[in-house]
């Protein structure tokens, strides 16, 4: 997954938790998503080595501004070769705020060649409702339902639930905010696809 960050004084990095709702509150989301993949193509193009698949985040703004669909459409359309290892993941509180138009944006990417998926899932009604209309790539499980599992039965039973509704549709669950080994062991038990967190290791600058 890209991550994002800012420069202050051209060298000290600031994390996004700092800065994006402060770009959220002002509308500037759609200009940093799409100058966020205008980057990376440009890294690509330099020889960054990444892996074959890419999780790039994109906010509901980005969404619901038809100006900015429209430029970072085209820069995929120009870019299928780039577009085919791009997966877009949207938070499910900006699934919900828009959900006719991420069903749409998540329709242009995959006529792509792109892919869709929902970060931050939540299991309550309105989300579960998403993914048989969505049917996203995979779901990154909130961290509050991660940090629970190890201790928690009840926990356990509802994200168990989440993953038989899951399968069948072909969507993969994914945990975030996994630091231990043992937790890793319970997840491969229960059926999750894969995990993320520092027990994989921490964000490094791209190549």
């Amino acid at each position: 997954e890209v991550v994002t960050r800012l420069l202050e004084d051209g060298s000290n990095p600031v994390p996004a938790a700092q800065f994006l709702p402060m770009a959220a509150r002002h509308g500037l989301m759609p200009r940093l998503d799409c100058r966020l993949i205008e980057m990376l193509i440009a890294r690509i193009d330099a020889g960054a080595s990444l892996a074959p698949a890419i999780a790039v985040n994109i906010s509901a703004q980005t969404v619901a501004d038809a100006a900015s669909c429209r430029r970072l459409i085209d820069v995929l359309r120009g870019r299928r070769d780039i577009a085919a290892r791009l997966v877009f993941e949207m938070t499910e509180f900006g699934v919900i705020q828009v959900p006719a138009l991420s069903l749409a944006f998540a329709g242009e990417v995959r006529r792509l060649g792109a892919q869709f998926a929902i970060d931050h899932f939540n299991l309550h009604r309105d989300s579960l409702r998403q993914l048989h209309t969505l049917l996203p790539h995979y779901i990154k499980l909130a961290p509050v339902y991660t940090n629970e599992l190890a201790e928690n039965q009840d926990s356990r039973f509802i994200v168990s639930s989440l993953i038989r509704i899951a399968q069948p549709l072909e969507i993969r669950i994914i945990a975030q905010a996994v630091e231990s080994e043992p937790l890793i062991l319970l997840l491969d038990e229960m059926g999750f696809a894969g995990y993320q967190g520092y027990a994989n290791g921490r964000p490094v600058p791209i190549g």
